[in-house]
């Protein structure tokens, strides 16, 4: 059992600092032909939960969970030819954030 005279408060935070670089390059005397992918895929979960416990507050309950990202995806090439230069370059990113405060 919890007894608290005022609020009761579980918290979860969660956070990333994510880079994702993807880079290429080609040179020839005649055609010259360059690609780069950059794919990134996030999935966090962040739970805050109270259990199998009373809790009795003289103020609030409050479970709470909070997640925050900071996410960079780059792609880039250089393609040169003396006839010709092609270059593709493709950059993706998908998150899938789940934040969940449970009291059971």
């Amino acid at each position: 059992m919890v007894s608290a005279g005022n609020d009761v408060i579980v918290s979860a935070l969660s956070s990333q600092d994510i880079m994702s670089i993807s880079v290429g390059g080609a040179i020839s005397d005649t055609v010259s032909i360059d690609g780069s992918v950059s794919k990134l895929t996030v999935n966090t979960i962040t739970q805050a939960y109270i259990t199998g416990a009373e809790v009795i507050a003289g103020g609030s309950v409050i479970v709470s969970a909070t997640g925050a990202s900071e996410i960079d995806v780059l792609a880039g090439g250089l393609a040169y030819g003396d006839a010709a230069g092609i270059g593709v370059f493709r950059s993706s990113f998908n998150e899938n954030g789940t934040g969940r405060g449970i009291c059971q």
